[in-house]
């Protein structure tokens, strides 16, 4: 309870956790679970799942078995109606997994400090894709105009570029 009252943790209206999974279960299985949970309740709706993490058992010592999940997942849907419906249909439904099995969900809680950080680095690296690109069509045209005399108009390349360029067109003469 003093968790949510936090300013620094909010609940989030897209993510949501799943308990009580099956050890074997896969993200794959786990993605069409999710997808038809909110194909049932709305035919014409095509959710979105961007994203789908399983908690990793690390114990120091032992061999953690790959294949295996300690039964906690993940799952961020685009949307927070697609997300509600997954939720109002797997939770707590013993026709998901069987009457052994039934799975636990319920919306995360994220730490507002982490959103921050992922976000500013997901924008960082947005600025740094478009500089790159900017840059690259920068240079690229530098190139072009270093690329002619404006004297005579004629082509002037360095010997690098001579042999390359005599490598494409045969009939280009080195001086």
């Amino acid at each position: 309870m003093t968790k949510l009252q936090s300013p620094n943790f909010h609940v989030s209206k897209i993510r949501f956790i799943i308990l009580n999974l099956l050890k074997s279960m896969t993200k794959k299985e786990l993605k069409q679970f999710c997808i038809d949970a909110v194909t049932s309740q709305a035919a014409k709706q095509k959710p979105v799942i961007r994203q789908i993490k399983f908690l990793k058992t690390v114990k120091k010592g032992k061999v953690v078995i790959k294949n295996q999940s300690p039964g906690v997942a993940f799952d961020q849907f685009s949307e927070h109606q697609h997300a509600l419906g997954a939720l109002r249909v797997l939770n707590n439904n013993p026709e998901t997994f069987g009457p052994e099995h039934r799975p636990i969900v319920e919306f995360a809680v994220d730490n507002v400090q982490t959103l921050i950080l992922r976000k500013a680095k997901l924008q960082a690296q947005q600025q740094d894709a478009s500089d790159d690109s900017n840059n690259a069509h920068q240079n690229a045209e530098s190139h072009l105009i270093s690329l002619t005399n404006p004297e005579n108009g004629n082509l002037e390349m360095t010997k690098g570029q001579e042999s390359i360029q005599s490598l494409k067109n045969p009939r280009w003469k080195t001086r």
